[in-house]
């Protein structure tokens, strides 16, 4: 992982984070909006099969149980 694909993961567990703690609609919409923007820079970075490789090893960060 390249140093710019893992500051974008990085950034996409903490917006990840902050739209499950925020009780706002639209600060949590905002947030949701800058999500989709990450995850597609980051989709584009590494290339759509090792995008979906990656997301698939690494679920259970983003959805915790």
């Amino acid at each position: 992982m390249s140093k710019s694909q893992s500051y974008l993961w990085n950034r996409i567990l903490e917006v990840n984070k902050e739209i499950k703690q925020t009780q706002d609609a639209l600060e949590r919409w905002e947030k949701q909006l800058l999500l989709q923007v990450l995850i597609r820079q980051l989709k584009e970075d590494m290339g759509e099969e090792a995008y979906q490789n990656f997301i698939e090893s690494s679920r259970k960060l983003l959805n915790p149980a």
